[in-house]
């Protein structure tokens, strides 16, 4: 599994935490500096420092080159998964080889982890714009590309657009995948939206 991070120490131990197994939001974990972070879990995870910010897509195909793993899950800087989520998505794939991914429900949750809403992934829009949490086949999510590097913001929507039209994926109707969105957060600039609009126009002349 891979963890993109960009000078988010936050999202990191929150992220390393619960997919260790812990059940405690880490309330405090912004004392800690990376190296304290990173010894902790040192045995059970390989680390990869990019010199230069490349972007989300850049840094996600990066990580899926240097895994050893046939699936890969992403799971975002400020957000974090439950603890059954790698052994109940994997299963799936594993004993699916046609199926090119499977996706499950969401969580909004504020920065204590406490619940706020329930997203359900209910049709195809929403999974595009909920990439992150889902489990992709390696092999097949390769044939597609990897991530547009070229495009800082909507790479997930991109890559499952292409995707949805021509695979099979499965609906994992359990709220696994938990996410935080705070002010800061890219999701608010309005690119994304401008991206999408020239991704549906692009494909929809394909």
């Amino acid at each position: 599994m891979k963890i993109c991070v960009y000078l988010s120490y936050v999202g990191l131990g929150a992220n390393l935490l619960h997919l260790s197994y812990c059940h405690e939001i880490a309330k405090k974990i912004w004392t800690y500096i990376n190296n304290n972070i990173m010894q902790k879990f040192r045995s059970s995870i390989r680390l990869f420092k990019l010199k230069k910010n490349k972007g989300i897509s850049y840094a996600s195909n990066f990580a899926i080159k240097k895994s050893n793993g046939k699936y890969f899950i992403r799971v975002d800087s400020d957000d974090y998964i439950n603890k059954h989520t790698i052994d109940y998505m994997s299963e799936i794939l594993i004993k699916n080889k046609n199926i090119a991914f499977v996706y499950c429900d969401h969580y909004k949750v504020d920065e204590f982890g406490n619940f706020e809403k329930n997203v359900r992934l209910k049709n195809k829009e929403i999974i595009k714009n909920h990439g992150a949490g889902i489990m992709f086949n390696k092999k097949i999510f390769k044939n597609y590309g990897g991530y547009n590097h070229k495009l800082k913001e909507a790479e997930d929507y991109e890559v499952l657009d292409k995707m949805l039209n021509k695979e099979k994926a499965f609906y994992l109707p359990l709220p696994l995948y938990r996410y935080y969105i705070h002010k800061k957060n890219i999701s608010h600039s309005g690119r994304r939206y401008r991206i999408i609009k020239k991704i549906k126009k692009i494909h929809k002349n394909v």
